[in-house]
């Protein structure tokens, strides 16, 4: 019996956007994301023709998905009462492609609590050999080290990395 076993391509990740204006068309809402590297679909959702204020964008990739968050969260105004566009890994994509949710801060960087770092230790050696230890896996956007009055580490700490596949 031959095998009907086929490489499956790699799931779009999809992200919901909202505040998108009620009088948007899908040509207003695609042309925020065609421009943008891995965008391979663009949903506006309609009740009646019109629009219900949000849409879904698919992109090929994570990371493509993750600069379309960037490029475009609070960054893009379809309408000033609105505000500018919100874009975030749509429901159940967090869970999907198991990156916890507490993880993501809204700007697509990965927020890390480290724990069990040396109590009493300088917090900036602590914070030098943190930046040294994580910056294998990426971009490191930010390191912040518990640290008391006088500047010794209260043994725990946190991680910024700029793209939440390397965390």
């Amino acid at each position: 019996h031959p095998s009907s076993h086929t490489a499956m391509a790699e799931e779009a990740i999809k992200l919901f956007v909202g505040r998108v204006p009620k009088e948007a068309s899908e040509h207003d809402f695609a042309s925020v994301f065609t421009g943008l590297q891995g965008c391979q679909e663009t949903i506006l959702l309609k009740k009646d023709g019109t629009s219900k204020g949000c849409g879904f964008v698919k992109f090929g990739t994570l990371g493509q998905a993750i600069g379309a968050i960037r490029a475009v969260n609070g960054q893009v105004v379809m309408s000033e009462t609105l505000g500018p566009l919100k874009v975030s890994l749509a429901s159940g994509e967090d869970a999907r492609l198991g990156i916890p949710v507490e993880m993501l801060d809204g700007t697509g960087e990965a927020k890390l609590f480290v724990g069990g770092l040396p109590k009493g230790s300088p917090a900036a050696g602590v914070q030098a050999e943190l930046t040294d230890l994580f910056s294998q896996f990426g971009a490191i956007n930010e390191v912040v080290v518990m640290s008391g009055a006088n500047d010794e580490c209260k043994g725990a700490g946190f991680v910024k990395m700029a793209d939440p596949v390397g965390a």
